[in-house]
């Protein structure tokens, strides 16, 4: 007669090799299949939370105040527009 350990591990292991099996398998055929971590641009407008939003509006100004410089260094800040003269103060503080 077969001890119930024994027989408990032929049971199991073969089990553990196939739940392992399945799971490469779905993986290998949808690459994204439990993935949690998503980024800020796959994500629809509505549904940024707070800090997502923060850092989009953030990530945004500073390449606003990028450009303005951009301009200032090429063409110097007399070439500025009253509005991007406001906009620079505005992004500077």
């Amino acid at each position: 007669m077969i001890s119930p350990i024994l027989l408990i591990t032929f049971i199991s292991i073969p089990l553990i090799i196939a739940v392992i099996v399945i799971f490469v398998f779905i993986k290998w055929l949808k690459p994204d299949f439990l993935q949690f971590k998503k980024s800020i641009k796959e994500k629809p407008e509505g549904l940024l939370d707070i800090d997502d939003r923060y850092n989009t509006n953030k990530i945004e100004k500073e390449k606003e105040l990028n450009d303005l410089l951009d301009k200032i260094n090429k063409q110097g800040i007399d070439k500025l527009t009253k509005i991007e003269k406001e906009r620079l103060e505005e992004l500077s503080k």
